[in-house]
């Protein structure tokens, strides 16, 4: 049985676009890409909702894996070569998060650690973001700077909003997911992908 990814959807999916709309056949990458973003991303959510759900985490799951994601757009970093291990290393990492968030009390006795560790990652988006692959060739460095631009942007908008009334109930979920976003750039996790097999950017 062939298991559909969502690379494999958009591909197929850009393909009937330009069939019936020859004059987007220089947006091919950008249609491509764009449809695979919102199908991994809507299968993402569904998944760690669903398994956020029995934890009674769900609220949390969603904040931080809206908080990465919004990130990441702008950012990028590395994936496993593999979609299904990249699936489960996600929802592995925003349901431990969540975890952490909700039933844990360290970071409360510590707030110096978190705020360390936020410094870090604003330094780490500045040096690398954005981290690009399999996109790469659809920027030129004038738009790369402007990527770097808006994810440390959006790194200080999420980061303010963790004070803002009602969101700043889920202030630890938001920064801890900033923390984890920023991980994604570096040579360490690009060490950790590795093992075992390939590793690529988007």
């Amino acid at each position: 049985m062939r298991i559909f990814t969502p690379n494999m959807i958009s591909v197929n999916v850009t393909k009937a676009i330009i069939l019936h709309n020859p004059d987007l056949g220089k947006k091919k990458d950008e249609i491509r890409y764009g449809l695979e973003w919102m199908i991994s991303g809507f299968i993402q959510i569904f998944l760690t909702v669903a398994a956020a759900i029995p934890l009674g985490v769900a609220a949390e799951a969603f904040i931080i894996l809206v908080s990465g994601a919004a990130l990441r757009m702008f950012s990028g970093g590395a994936h496993a070569k593999s979609y299904f291990k990249c699936l489960l290393i996600s929802l592995l990492q925003v349901i431990g998060l969540s975890l952490l968030a909700a039933h844990t009390t360290i970071f409360d006795k510590f707030p110096e650690v978190l705020l360390v560790l936020l410094i870090c990652s604003a330094f780490i988006i500045f040096m690398r973001a954005p981290v690009l692959h399999k996109k790469k060739d659809l920027f030129n460095s004038k738009e790369k700077q402007k990527l770097k631009i808006l994810s440390l942007l959006t790194f200080g908008i999420l980061f303010s909003a963790g004070y803002l009334p009602y969101i700043s109930d889920f202030q630890q979920c938001i920064w801890l997911s900033l923390i984890i976003q920023s991980f994604t750039l570096t040579a360490t996790w690009e060490k950790i992908l590795s093992y075992g097999e390939g590793f690529q950017y988007k």
